[in-house]
């Protein structure tokens, strides 16, 4: 039988080999689907704020409302447009340095911080323990801890392969589906619209 990290439920945990790797399929098929999702849904918003910016007048506010399928309007939201401005950024964080510690030198705050190179070379040793550098054993704030692991799913999808994905979560997560459902009617050349 296949191990697996504990989690904090272990009551849903699946027993036997196959029933493990059909779950652990399931989950990465799942997980595959929200980061599409995901991604679709922001590059939409993205035009959408794009399309907005382009057309909406300056100072403009408007609150959309729907109607549900009771019959009554609720505001889903309020969108607006400011009124064009000028600000302040930093573009050369270190020359605005320099000249803040040229003519202001009591406004710099020196931070001490540890190379983080240098930190990763503190292990722990054969005997379950700290080791230092220099094989020190007592490290002042430091601690081993206990991880119960990352769990990542990294998808590479071609474009003609996103319908599919659609189409095979449609039948695996409906639930995960709900929400979109418009947008996985408008499925074109594999690409959600």
């Amino acid at each position: 039988m296949t191990s697996v990290p504990s989690s904090a439920d272990d009551s849903a945990a699946p027993t036997g080999a196959d029933n493990l790797a059909d779950r652990l399929n399931e989950l990465a098929l799942q997980a595959a689907l929200l980061k599409h999702m995901q991604e679709s849904v922001a590059a939409k918003r993205d035009a959408v704020d794009a399309e907005f910016k382009r057309i909406a007048p300056s100072g403009y506010t408007m609150r959309p409302t729907v109607e549900t399928p009771d019959g009554r309007r609720v505001q889903v939201a309020t969108i607006s447009r400011t009124f064009p401005g000028r600000g302040v950024r930093i573009t050369n964080q270190e020359a605005f340095n320099a000249w803040v510690s040229e003519h202001y030198p009591t406004e710099i705050t020196i931070v001490e911080v540890v190379n983080p190179a240098w930190q990763k070379l503190i292990k722990i040793g054969r005997d379950g323990g700290l080791v230092g550098p220099n094989s020190e054993a007592e490290i002042p704030g430091v601690e081993i801890v206990q991880s119960d692991g990352v769990g990542n799913v990294t998808t590479k999808l071609v474009q003609e392969n996103r319908a599919d994905l659609w189409a095979v979560a449609r039948t695996l997560a409906p639930e995960l589906l709900q929400a979109p459902a418009a947008a996985i009617e408008n499925i074109t050349e594999g690409e959600v619209q």
